[in-house]
């Protein structure tokens, strides 16, 4: 078993999330998403949120609620994720251009960053 210490937590980890695509199969894609302390990932979360309610207020029909879903996720994204082992570049454009072709990717990309911030442990 491997002996850890308070203070060697990691800058980054990497996780193998499954994608569901759009014909019901799956692909994995492995991440390297930035560690955070469960503090601050609660303080991300809290300011995801706030900027959400402000947002509501201004949105006016499907295409601008898209949008706006769509470039909040790539900024939650950018802020969990610092690569990914894709052959495409890992940036802001391919991770909109990833979530707007493949839906589920974004809820099962936080997903697992969730539970192993939260949880500590690998989805089964």
């Amino acid at each position: 078993m491997a002996k850890f210490s308070l203070a060697s937590a990691p800058k980054t980890f990497k996780r193998k999330v499954t994608i569901t695509l759009l014909d019901e199969s799956t692909a994995d894609i492995e991440l390297t998403f930035k560690y955070k302390t469960r503090t601050e990932y609660a303080k991300l979360l809290d300011e995801v949120m706030s900027k959400e309610k402000a947002d509501d207020e201004k949105t006016q029909s499907a295409v601008d609620i898209f949008k706006r879903l769509g470039a909040g996720t790539v900024e939650f994204l950018m802020k969990i994720v610092e690569g990914w082992d894709l052959d495409d570049e890992f940036n802001k454009s391919n991770v909109a251009d990833l979530i707007d072709k493949f839906p589920a990717a974004a809820s099962e990309i936080t997903e697992a960053y969730r539970i192993a911030i939260l949880e500590g442990r690998t989805k089964n």
